[in-house]
């Protein structure tokens, strides 16, 4: 990785490949800090994290709150799927 740096006790590489952990809380608490002290002392990793945190916490409220699915389409599935049978 470009630009890797070591902050906090962590090299952004380790960092970024653990983001999705860190976003899901999966992460112990003494691993959670060294993340958290990494991304308030590299800009980099802070942006980028910030820019993954805030799609994946769009993604994850999308799922919360589907939209129904309307009659037509829902009409249009049970053709499909007669079909294939």
């Amino acid at each position: 990785l470009e630009g890797d740096q070591y902050v906090g006790g962590l090299w952004c590489h380790s960092v970024l490949a653990g983001l999705s952990d860190y976003l899901d809380n999966q992460l112990e608490d003494d691993q959670r800090q060294k993340v958290e002290a990494h991304l308030s002392g590299c800009q980099t990793c802070a942006q980028f994290g910030g820019r993954v945190g805030k799609t994946v916490g769009a993604i994850q409220e999308r799922l919360r709150e589907p939209e129904p699915i309307s009659e037509e389409l829902k009409a249009k599935l049970k053709m499909a799927l007669r079909d294939e049978s």
